[in-house]
């Protein structure tokens, strides 16, 4: 009997435990996201949609990203190695790793010049959309204060 009450306290205080847990959880979404107590699921999700990747500015990193060729060679690359993987995770890890080894021993980095680098990734920035999206937004912010249309007087 006295078995059965200690796993019923037990059990009570890890289920008061996990509702305390979800209450934490879901008040931190409440804050990070803007959800309100009285939203629907439709609500929340429409919500998650303005998140991040829907910000003009990620999007256009991303189209860049898409551009770049090293993303054409992981597309590519994909479909060869993916089958592989699937079949023999462990070898795929121990290729990973061999690979991360050699890279660390050559560092290559340490034989193109931080100048180079730099000059490398501005030039494959698309700087004139994001100038463009920077002062847009700007303009809309001051819109926004000042009571205006963007783009109107």
């Amino acid at each position: 009997m006295a078995d059965r009450t200690a796993s019923e306290h037990a059990l009570r205080k890890a289920s008061e435990r996990l509702d305390r847990s979800r209450l934490a959880l879901l008040d931190q979404m409440r804050q990070v996201r803007g959800f309100e107590q009285g939203d629907s699921a439709q609500d929340a999700r429409a919500r998650m949609g303005q998140g991040p990747s829907h910000h003009p500015v990620w999007q256009m990193l991303m189209q860049a990203w898409q551009d770049h060729p090293a993303y054409w060679v992981l597309q590519t690359a994909r479909p060869l190695f993916g089958a592989y993987a699937k079949s023999h995770p462990w070898q795929w890890v121990a290729v990973s790793a061999l690979a991360g080894v050699t890279l660390v021993l050559l560092r290559p980095w340490r034989r193109v010049s931080a100048s180079a680098l730099l000059t490398t990734a501005v030039r494959a920035l698309p700087l004139s959309r994001l100038l463009a999206l920077w002062r847009a937004q700007i303009r809309t912010q001051a819109s926004r204060q000042t009571g205006q249309t963007p783009g109107g007087g």
